[in-house]
């Protein structure tokens, strides 16, 4: 890692950075919030007021052409978010480049909005458990023109098994007919690549990068550009920056649907998806996974909350990891409780999709890079997956 010191002298590469930014008046309007460099890929994230947006795009081409040619950079990303109008605009900060992961060692304790409003939501006295959020202003993504509609699948607890979900319904949703995409929104945990069975390079043609195609769908993630031990040390703007930047750098082309993988909870990751996809999650929708035991279910209302409070509609619930069934004596087990989740989906008034067994296949599958929707799709584990796939097929070809 390279950093900034007062005793050090600073990095080339982030004077000139600095210098490239402030000559082109690009610091005039907005603030650095951070940058990386990694494979000779430098992405740099910017913080700016909505009013300023319009301004940027002539700048942004000028400033990648710039900083493309210092020696040993290849390519140049740079993303925006939002900035609250109440903090102050061009406060000196110094900046720190790092080879790996970036960090924010001038934020105050706490981040975000315990600093005054994070831009998110545009509150200037930070975010409580109680303040009503605003919902998200649609957002028009060129690069996203050709896509349908998005479903993401999440939930509000870690570990209920909504990568697997989400993987299997995709592949599933292909294997219907659909053109199919899928986006790795977990930024902190991403693991599309191994769950694939890929671990490429991001292709880029002609200066734009592109999916990788994978088992027949167009796929994104940050496990494809980090290394598998790499822990991912960010703070928000540098998450929402690496989202932006998926959904407006990356040529998805034409797609039925784009399937999210959000992360667990309801933090930047969901504002950011659900502000920038807006129009196209109200045409495809949310998909909630949980486990049936209570602390579980307790976060997935919490999701549905989130949901219910940006607009975007909830297509279901789905039970995972319903029932053990044992190999040797085959006796099944709810080690996890009964129909918690069916239950819920009552009491929330949202569909129950179905129940997903708790599955030591299922896991062999994903951990061996071969979804078992296409390894074994005759097997029960595959046809759970499948015959809730077929009617959120049906909700996507109805998409005008």
């Amino acid at each position: 890692m390279i950093q900034n010191s007062p005793q050090n002298t600073p990095n080339p590469l982030e004077t000139h950075i600095h210098t490239t930014l402030k000559d082109l008046g690009i610091l005039d309007i907005c603030d650095l919030a951070g940058s990386s460099l990694r494979d000779a890929n430098l992405h740099i994230a910017l913080q700016v007021l909505p009013e300023n947006l319009s301004k940027l795009p002539a700048l942004q081409k000028k400033a990648q052409e710039k900083l493309s040619d210092y020696p040993g950079i290849s390519a140049v990303s740079i993303s925006f978010t939002r900035k609250s109008a109440h903090a102050p605009q061009g406060a000196p900060q110094e900046q720190h480049l790092h080879q790996d992961v970036p960090s924010f060692e001038n934020e105050p304790a706490g981040g975000g909005c315990g600093s005054g409003g994070c831009g998110s939501c545009g509150s200037s006295g930070g975010c409580s458990s109680t303040a009503p959020k605003k919902a998200p202003e649609p957002t028009e993504i060129p690069q996203l023109s050709g896509i349908k509609c998005a479903i993401t699948v999440g939930s509000g607890k870690g570990g209920v098994g909504k990568s697997t979900t989400a993987i299997n319904l995709a592949c599933a949703l292909s294997k219907s007919g659909l053109k199919v995409g899928v986006l790795d929104a977990d930024i902190y945990g991403p693991s599309l690549s191994k769950m694939l069975g890929t671990k490429v390079k991001v292709p880029v043609i002609e200066g734009k990068p592109h999916p990788v195609e994978a088992l027949g769908m167009k796929t994104m993630s940050l496990s494809y550009m980090i290394d598998d031990k790499q822990a991912v040390i960010w703070r928000g703007p540098m998450v929402m920056g690496a989202l932006t930047q998926f959904l407006q750098e990356i040529e998805w082309g034409e797609l039925d649907v784009l399937v999210i993988d959000m992360p667990p909870g309801t933090g930047d990751a969901h504002l950011t998806i659900t502000q920038k996809l807006a129009e196209l999650l109200k045409k495809g929708g949310s998909v909630l996974v949980s486990t049936p035991q209570d602390i579980a279910l307790l976060d997935t209302r919490r999701s549905a909350e989130l949901y219910n409070q940006v607009n975007i509609p909830l297509l279901g619930l789905i039970e995972n990891m319903s029932i053990f069934h044992c190999s040797h004596c085959g006796k099944e087990t709810d080690i996890f409780g009964q129909d918690g989740a069916k239950k819920e989906a009552e009491n929330l008034g949202i569909p129950f999709l179905g129940a997903i067994p708790l599955s030591k296949n299922i896991r062999v599958k994903s951990d061996d890079g071969h979804p078992i929707v296409l390894s074994e799709p005759e097997g029960p584990e595959a046809k759970a997956y499948l015959k809730i796939a077929e009617g959120l097929a049906e909700h996507i070809r109805s998409v005008k």
